[in-house]
């Protein structure tokens, strides 16, 4: 089994990584479900120099966050300021999986080879 690892982003969020898994922890009333996986997109893969399959899974990162309230009600400035607030940390979050994905394949034992591409859900 390989090494978990928790670590805080926000306020609000946390990511778990463990085998094969990535589990994004958030607190309760965060009214957003927030996803991060590592997608098989190919069972092999081109060497770009020799042009010889590799035979080893092809990953890319992808992520996606959905909305859960089903009306979202603005009644003030404060409500657009918390709303903000939460974009901004879905956003620090997405960076921060984007600059530690292949820290965050390796810890997760995956077994292939992480591309460059980022996806979306």
């Amino acid at each position: 089994m390989g090494l978990v690892g928790k670590t805080q982003i926000t306020d609000n969020l946390a990511v778990i990584v463990g085998n094969n898994t990535i589990d994004v922890l958030k607190t309760e009333g965060f009214p957003f479900d927030i996803q991060i996986r590592f997608v098989k997109v190919d069972e092999k893969r081109l060497d770009t120099e020799e042009k010889e399959a590799v035979f080893e899974p092809e990953y890319q990162l992808a992520y996606a966050a959905v909305y859960t309230n089903d009306i979202m009600a603005i009644k003030d400035i404060e409500d657009v300021k918390a709303f903000v607030n939460q974009l901004k940390e879905i956003k620090k979050l997405f960076e921060f999986a984007k600059q530690n994905k292949q820290n965050w394949f390796d810890t997760a034992l995956f077994e292939g080879v992480l591309s460059e591409k980022v996806g979306t859900l």
